[in-house]
């Protein structure tokens, strides 16, 4: 997948999570918005870590699964007007937003990958799906 490297920077974090910080950034410098879509992990550490590049008045989104609870940086979030924002899903108006930016051209869908199967091939269809990742997927056509 390719994302736009002007507005978007992912980073692997690896190995011991007192360098997490350093790892993000030294890829992305300080970030405006952090969007946690972390799934079943089992220590905050990588979220923590987010939080501590966020520039003055930047924004924290939690979508993940962490599995504990997170020590927040009170003082940081305090005195660089953070703001922490937790979201199930999307909002209501994400759709439109999509649209929106699909019309500007801000959003490219060039990633996403559609793997077309007619109805009959339903055995085959689930078993590719059971192998994608990232922004792939199936659909059966009638």
């Amino acid at each position: 997948m390719q994302l736009n490297p002007q507005r978007v920077v992912s980073v692997a974090l690896h190995g011991d999570a007192s360098e997490y910080t350093n790892e993000i950034q030294q890829a992305a410098g300080e970030a405006d918005m952090v969007l946690d879509v972390l799934g079943g992990v089992k220590n905050p550490d990588p979220t923590i870590a987010c939080i501590n590049t966020l520039r003055p008045h930047g924004t924290a989104v939690f979508m993940g699964g962490v599995q504990s609870n997170i020590p927040l940086p009170y003082a940081q979030i305090m005195l660089k007007e953070i703001t922490i924002q937790g979201a199930f899903m999307f909002p209501r108006q994400a759709p439109y937003e999509l649209i929106r930016m699909l019309a500007a051209g801000t959003l490219n869908l060039d990633a996403i990958q559609t793997h077309v199967f007619k109805l009959d091939d339903i055995n085959t269809a689930v078993a590719k799906a059971s192998q994608l990742k990232g922004l792939d997927y199936c659909v059966l056509a009638p």
